[in-house]
């Protein structure tokens, strides 16, 4: 909930709310460290981790959450679409990252971990007894190369595989269009070119036969190597400590 200094400060609800909030928030800390001198020194990083929720007009009313947009990007929260997983990110360390770059290479929240180990020249301590789910990004941020690491992304809805995005292309298995819909399930995996259809709309499959199923190589070889890597370290259970792998 916001503080009373912005608590209907935007007159559009409390998520609407929330984001001046945050954002004058945000401001406090780069004044700071602006101030403190330690601005060159620090990596600072603002992104989130799924897109906004895609609540139906009366429940989203009834409760004040009014506002978030998907832009031009299909679904939102609980979906397998670009507008469930695609969230705007940004990096700012002067003097290192190229200020005003802009990229749409895939990055993964989950390479945070390695990358910020690597910038601070401690990559030796990240665990090596165990598969790292993220990738080091250090490079790509950088400027010292031109492509993220990360060809792919896989997303879970639950417990339960709904895409796979590789390169330019995304593999639907199930699909959800909004935070509360029925979830489909389909005999023949959605496959989409979100590269020239950002808004995932024309399923190729379908409308061009089975001219794309070639793709379905790398995605079960991203999906088997990964439910392989989960079977052989597996995570751990509610309430148990982590003694170590073999």
């Amino acid at each position: 909930m916001p503080t009373p200094e912005f608590d209907g400060i935007s007159g559009a609800g409390y998520y609407s709310d929330i984001k001046y909030e945050v954002d004058r928030n945000i401001g406090r800390i780069l004044d700071a460290l602006e101030a403190s001198g330690a601005e060159g020194e620090t990596v600072v990083i603002l992104t989130g981790d799924n897109g906004p929720g895609t609540l139906s007009q009366g429940a989203g009313y009834a409760s004040g959450e009014v506002g978030g947009s998907t832009g031009p990007w299909r679904g939102g929260l609980s979906t397998g679409f670009e507008g469930g997983m695609r969230t705007p990110a940004m990096i700012r360390w002067p003097g290192k990252v190229p200020a005003g770059a802009v990229t749409d290479e895939i990055v993964s929240v989950l390479d945070v971990y390695p990358t910020l180990a690597a910038l601070a020249g401690a990559s030796a301590r990240v665990p090596s007894d165990r598969p790292i789910d993220g990738i080091d990004q250090s490079a790509f941020l950088l400027g010292e190369q031109e492509h993220s690491n990360r060809d792919h992304v896989v997303t879970f809805i639950g417990d339960e595989i709904f895409a796979v995005k590789w390169r330019d292309l995304k593999v639907h298995f199930a699909t959800a269009e909004s935070t509360f819909s029925e979830i489909k399930r389909h005999t023949f995996p959605q496959v989409y070119n979100i590269k020239e259809d950002p808004a995932e709309q024309f399923e190729l499959w379908g409308n061009e036969g089975f001219s794309h199923a070639w793709v379905m190589t790398p995605v079960t070889g991203i999906i088997s190597a990964l439910k392989a890597s989960m079977a052989e370290y597996p995570n751990i259970r509610p309430g148990e400590d982590l003694q170590g792998y073999e």
